[in-house]
């Protein structure tokens, strides 16, 4: 498709929508509703210009990128872990989610944790961090196919009276490899508490040949790496690091057929604990796209940009 057919996408800012009707909204600009919270517009249009973006009342992200982030289902007391989370949009989306959550109730709070191999991409989603001003976050500097440290969650003001536990360490309290690159200000300065759990959503969203992107299909092309090998180490390890009943979003911005289905297949025949939720059809319901991103004329021809690979996981009991 040519450039000028192509569409971007925004969803409206979760802290937004205890305001506001959703089926309400209006905007300085022209676009057009895929659902009642997202929003699609030309892809030539400088949306950063808008005063909806400036003052942070907007998320602009590829539709795919907010399906993946909504099906993690994401609650006030979820402990978040968002692998290869740079540059970090749907970590921020994340983060807003559950802060919306947690809106008026200050009893029961989750977090979010990043980690991510590039200390300069982690740079970027720190910035995007402090220019959405998301709290509960934790950013990791490190290998995320061996990340070991548990989730943190905001101390309570009686937990801080009491000296009950807190910290305020940067974020990491034992001395693994990788590094708290950022703690929100909150979880710093007020005190934050580890907990000796496992994290209950997960997102894995790996190095993939990025076939099914704008980028690769104008003629470039990304290095050639063993990606499958890559993606099944990370996705095993983020199977790891699920707590029971947790959830696990992957998602690839690939064609190939091994770096998704074949992924999910063998990590499932060595996962039997873990079971995929059937996604498709809800998801042409909600959204009119599909998860599966097999290669066709018209996949290659879908105006909203990036398209990704999607599959959901749910750690169920163990089976002996």
């Amino acid at each position: 498709m040519e450039e000028e057919g192509r569409k971007k996408c925004f969803v409206v800012n979760p802290r937004g929508r205890k305001t506001q009707n959703s089926n309400n909204y209006t905007f300085s600009f022209d676009c057009d509703a895929v659902t009642d919270q997202i929003f699609s517009y030309p892809s030539d249009y400088r949306i950063s210009y808008t005063e909806e973006y400036i003052n942070r009342q907007i998320l602009s992200m590829s539709l795919w990128s907010i399906i993946a982030v909504n099906l993690l289902e994401i609650e006030r007391s979820s402990k978040v872990l968002d692998m290869c989370c740079a540059p970090g949009m749907k970590l921020v989306y994340s983060g807003l989610l559950l802060d919306s959550a947690n809106y008026n109730n200050s009893t029961e709070t989750g977090s979010i944790t990043g980690i991510d191999i590039s200390r300069s991409r982690l740079s970027i989603a720190k910035s995007l961090v402090l220019k959405y001003k998301v709290p509960n976050v934790r950013l990791v500097l490190g290998d995320t196919s061996c990340f070991t440290s548990p989730p943190i969650i905001s101390a309570s003001l009686d937990e801080v009276r009491n000296k009950e536990g807190v910290c305020r360490c940067g974020g990491i309290s034992e001395t693994p490899p990788e590094k708290a690159y950022y703690t929100s200000t909150n979880l710093r300065r007020i005190g934050h508490r580890h907990i000796p759990q496992k994290y209950d959503r997960i997102l894995v969203d790996p190095e993939c040949s990025q076939t099914s992107t704008v980028k690769y299909m104008q003629g470039d092309k990304p290095p050639t790496k063993d990606y499958s090998r890559i993606q099944i180490n990370i996705l095993s390890h983020g199977i790891s690091l699920l707590e029971e009943n947790g959830i696990l979003i992957y998602s690839t911005c690939t064609f190939e057929e091994e770096e998704n289905e074949n992924v999910i297949q063998q990590v499932l025949e060595k996962h039997p604990h873990i079971v995929r939720v059937p996604i498709e059809e809800s998801t042409l319901a909600a959204y009119g796209v599909s998860t599966k991103n097999i290669r066709t004329e018209r996949s290659e021809k879908l105006p909203f940009s990036d398209s990704l690979f999607i599959a959901k996981l749910k750690h169920s009991r163990h089976i002996s």
